[in-house]
């Protein structure tokens, strides 16, 4: 992840111990009036908030009258973001923030002894998406999972869950507080098809192999009733309005019986304190939640399955172990499975997690970062993609001698580097001549990675960039992607993907009446190139564009389709670049769908 120092915060108490002094009060003011969006009535008790930005200051939180009204006085000169709450209605903001990372940050901004023109903010009461679920024959399925899933406004990149609700028992459900936006419905039905594994054991009689499924299960199911994201019917929710009153049937498939054994690494079964987790794999959308299943005192374990590709994980606990188990103490084992039929044979081998260790190496010259003074405060934080993928991050320990290890690893994860220590920051994490940060890699059991070394810099990569306009004038309207010329690393979370907007200008533009907000344009101060900073070594590709979605921008379809038009740099260490660019057109890059 992108490392950031952290600076004062304002009106934060010296070092010496002494209070700060108080702001100076100054001479400006802002008022307005909450209404009900949709009657147009006055909204009382209201809480809102001035947020200072650049040079403004704070006084505290107010309440709105019977009228609504609401007055902030003595403001000091700068830019201010109204912020309102009330029970029952979405939060809200003045000046509304819009869709795109420039139209985003719009503020309001007043000038010494200026009182702002006066705002109505409206409060929109948070939208409602309900129905009900049934099976194939129409009676309701209770218990189910509803996720709702977001779309990208952009209509780029993948799906983001935004909520969910659980089916009652006349399969009803309800998801409420939701903004305006394209919302797809995805049902997961309890123990998402995996039917209970002690078949008969209630009964008080052995599984047999003989037993078969006694009726269809039912498979994750988009709205209004089809197996894929790509049949899926989306539902459009705009501002105050809901869909409610849906029905869907939910999806059933013949099941198989899927059996297997779990078993150490001498092939012996190991049956005490532990589970299998089961997972769908699908790749287009990331899957929350799953299914589990025991494992038998003998080491076997029993259920059944939809068809499809799953991925199966066992985790074994030592007995009597209360909260967190200690390192080392667990064992995991992981395979996928396909099941088109029966399956009798699975094998799951559970080993001890993997372990790295290694050395942390100090490239600077500056004074030596105290690191060993917490010796378990990891340099290098292990993530998952979020995507359902399982991804248990280990210990890290320190050795005052600055060797290390980390204990407890498993799954698929992407090591990423954690903060910055007194100026120095993790640069590189590399094994057998490899760079692992930023990189997605899967951990196996019992898997040892030695002699690997983490690279502790206090040296760092700077970007200057200059943005020009269509006629060869420097601006400040325009948001930079600065980007890896490695494909691999174009992924969530990654610190070599960096979106830059525009710097604002320090002075404010003039305004009207019908447009009380700074413009993001610049005005008396000439714009100044932007520094990017801390950005790993390696190459890049820099692209200047008039505007960009908020979500959506790490696309990887979306930055394959820039690198034509792209300025190439290649950054290193303490060797400041500078590079100035021409700002385009994101339509002409990657023309709407």
């Amino acid at each position: 992840m992108a490392s950031a120092q952290v600076g004062s915060l304002p009106n934060a108490p010296p070092r010496d111990g002494r209070p700060a002094p108080p702001a100076p009060a100054g001479t400006g003011s802002i008022r307005g009036r909450i209404v009900d969006a949709q009657s147009g009535l006055p909204v009382a008790r209201a809480h809102v908030r001035l947020l200072p930005l650049g040079g403004g200051s704070a006084p505290a939180q107010v309440t709105t009258d019977d009228t609504g009204t609401f007055s902030f006085q003595t403001l000091a000169a700068g830019s201010y973001i109204v912020d309102v709450d009330r029970t029952s209605y979405l939060h809200a903001r003045y000046p509304e923030p819009g869709k795109t990372v420039r139209t985003s940050n719009r503020r309001l901004t007043i000038s010494d002894g200026e009182a702002a023109p006066a705002i109505t903010l409206p409060l929109y009461r948070g939208s409602v998406i309900a129905g009900r679920v049934v099976d194939p024959n129409g009676d309701p399925l209770e218990y189910a999972t509803v996720q709702l899933l977001a779309l990208p406004a952009s209509g780029r990149g993948r799906p983001a869950q935004r909520g969910g609700a659980q089916t009652n028992d006349i399969g009803e459900f309800r998801i409420a507080h939701l903004e305006p936006g394209r919302y797809v419905l995805l049902v997961v039905p309890r123990n998402n098809g995996a039917r209970e594994t002690y078949v008969g054991m209630s009964a008080g009689r052995p599984f047999n192999a003989s037993d078969q499924p006694s009726e269809p299960q039912p498979l994750p199911t988009y709205y209004p009733g089809v197996p894929s994201l790509g049949q899926a019917q989306p539902l459009t929710i705009r501002r105050g309005e809901s869909s409610v009153g849906l029905e869907m049937a939910i999806i059933e498939s013949a099941a198989a019986w899927v059996r297997g054994t779990v078993v150490d690494t001498s092939g012996a079964p190991v049956g005490c304190c532990g589970g299998i987790q089961i997972r769908p794999i699908q790749s287009e959308v990331p899957f929350f939640g799953g299914s589990g299943t025991a494992i038998r005192p003998d080491g076997t374990f029993v259920t059944s399955l939809a068809p499809g590709e799953y991925e199966l994980t066992a985790t074994l606990t030592p007995r009597g172990v209360e909260g967190p188990p200690p390192p080392n103490s667990q064992r995991f084992g992981r395979t996928t499975i396909s099941v088109g039929g029966d399956l009798s044979d699975v094998s799951l081998v559970v080993a001890p997690p993997a372990r790295i260790s290694g050395k942390l190496v100090l490239d600077g010259t500056s004074p030596l970062p105290d690191v060993t003074s917490n010796p378990n405060r990891p340099l290098v934080v292990f993530a998952g993609q979020n995507d359902g993928e399982i991804c248990r991050s280990g210990r890290f320990d320190l050795r005052p001698d600055l060797t290390f290890t980390i204990d407890g690893i498993f799954g698929t994860c992407t090591p990423r580097a954690s903060g910055i220590v007194s100026g120095w920051t993790v640069k590189s994490v590399q094994y057998g001549g490899k760079e692992m940060l930023d990189q997605r890699m899967a951990f196996e059991p019992s898997q040892d990675l030695r002699d690997v070394r983490v690279v502790l810099s206090d040296k760092h990569t700077e970007l200057a960039v200059e943005v020009n306009d269509d006629g060869g004038a420097p601006t400040s309207d325009f948001v930079a992607l600065v980007f890896s010329t490695d494909r691999a690393k174009w992924t969530e979370g990654s610190s070599s993907v960096r979106l830059v907007p525009g710097a604002v200008p320090s002075s404010s533009p003039p305004r009207s009446a019908a447009s009380p907000f700074a413009s993001p344009a610049a005005a008396a101060v000439p714009p100044q190139p932007r520094k990017i900073m801390n950005l790993p070594d390696g190459d890049y590709y820099v692209v200047a564009i008039d505007d960009i979605a908020t979500d959506g921008w790490r696309d990887a379809a979306l930055l394959e389709k820039m690198v034509s038009a792209a300025t190439h740099v290649t950054l290193v260490d303490g060797s400041p670049v500078a590079i100035s660019v021409r700002r385009m057109k994101l339509a002409d890059l990657v023309p709407e769908r």
